[in-house]
């Protein structure tokens, strides 16, 4: 059973519900019940914190507390899994997997529920004792107060190696040139401190990308190697056709342009190992279009019954 160490105070600036509230909902629904100090004083545990947060986000989705206040907490997830939060077609998006850096972050999100779809499946007190290793997890959120040259590298170097699908920094002090660093290695660096409410946001903003079988596609390790010649496309340039948009032509100028491109960033100099890295994040991702592309001009040849 988690230690009761929250006073009511602390409560409400860490779930953002007023301490009136509070009250309210414990004299008169008993939905969360704290300990109480010799002189009557409220203390909270980490599991009634996790309740408050799950009964906020459900009275914010609709739910009014007297309806709610009895009700699991495996149940009450349940329901706002049916009714929040959802894409613009309607389907509820899946939970998201978040690991936490830095101990104010962890302080600023003690609940195993950051927010809407977002659970916290692991903390960390620094970068350093952060290994890179987060199967199925979908971003991490790391703390750092300024970033240095060296906290810079060692950020650009993290994203190198961990199989999180995102990289979130959270940052007080910061150059521009930091900033333009991380951004060319692939790190979203965000001006700090958020809420809660806020980093939900912000995984979700950043993790609603390509799913992972367009990232396979476009980002595969090695891209198969080109079906079509500079000499076929060139050939089909000149080719007048049937198709009256001009798909064949269209394609093949699309294709031209990605093997260049390809070729390009895999032969582009580099300043440094930021540098590499994303020049060789770019070579895969023109490769990886280049090989869906090719797909779809081998459809339109066959349909037209074309041969290059």
């Amino acid at each position: 059973m988690s230690k009761a160490r929250f006073r009511i105070g602390a409560v409400a600036r860490l779930t953002g519900v007023p301490e009136a509230t509070l009250r309210v909902w414990e004299r008169r629904y008993g939905a969360v019940l704290p300990e109480r100090t010799v002189k009557g004083g409220r203390l909270y545990s980490d599991a009634d914190i996790e309740r408050i947060c799950l009964l906020k986000r459900a009275v914010e989705a609709g739910f009014p507390i007297g309806t709610i206040y009895d009700i699991s907490s495996e149940d009450l997830e349940k329901r706002l899994r049916r009714t929040l939060p959802r894409n613009a077609g309607g389907d509820v998006l899946p939970e998201l997997a978040v690991v936490l850096i830095g101990p104010t972050l962890s302080a600023r999100c003690p609940s195993a529920v950051l927010a809407g779809p977002a659970r916290v499946v692991a903390r960390f007190a620094s970068l350093e004792q952060f290994d890179g290793g987060a199967p199925g997890c979908d971003a991490v959120l790391i703390e750092e107060a300024s970033l240095l040259p060296e906290t810079v590298r060692r950020l650009v170097a993290l994203r190198g190696r961990t199989t999180a699908s995102r990289l979130i920094v959270i940052y007080r002090f910061a150059s521009p040139a930091a900033l333009e660093q991380l951004e060319r290695a692939g790190l979203c660096a965000v001006r700090g401190p958020l809420e809660p409410e806020q980093l939900e946001r912000l995984c979700l903003q950043q993790c609603r990308q390509p799913s992972a079988a367009d990232n396979d596609a476009i980002l595969a390790p090695s891209p198969p190697q080109r079906r079509y010649t500079d000499t076929q496309l060139a050939r089909l340039l000149g080719r007048q056709t049937s198709v009256e948009c001009q798909c064949p032509r269209h394609l093949a100028d699309l294709l031209t342009a990605l093997n260049a491109f390809e070729a390009y960033s895999a032969g582009c100099e580099n300043r440094d190992d930021a540098d590499a890295t994303l020049h060789a994040m770019l070579a895969k991702a023109a490769g990886g279009a280049r090989c869906i592309m090719e797909q779809g001009l081998e459809r339109v040849l066959l349909h037209e019954g074309l041969t290059l």
